[in-house]
């Protein structure tokens, strides 16, 4: 799991935006290994395993600001609603 002392290690590579449901599958890279997050109003979880798990609040804000700074940078692709539970 990603830990606020290695956010700075993600590399983002692409975002899949729900526009309906507002929510951001933001996927990225801390060296060798694939990093799956998921951003909603006020929360970030990352994928442990099969399922995800909340980060806590300062590793979330660390975490989402690291992703903004992505944006513009790699594709984004939009879909109505994730189905992400």
């Amino acid at each position: 799991m990603c830990t606020g002392d290695r956010v700075n290690e993600l590399r983002f590579t692409h975002f899949v935006v729900g526009t309906y449901d507002r929510i951001t599958l933001a996927v990225a890279r801390e060296g060798e290994k694939i990093r799956n997050f998921i951003l909603g109003a006020g929360w970030v979880k990352q994928q442990v395993n099969s399922h995800f798990e909340y980060l806590p609040t300062e590793t979330a804000i660390a975490v989402r600001q690291r992703a903004e700074q992505y944006l513009d940078k790699v594709p984004i692709y939009r879909t109505k609603t994730l189905a992400i539970n």
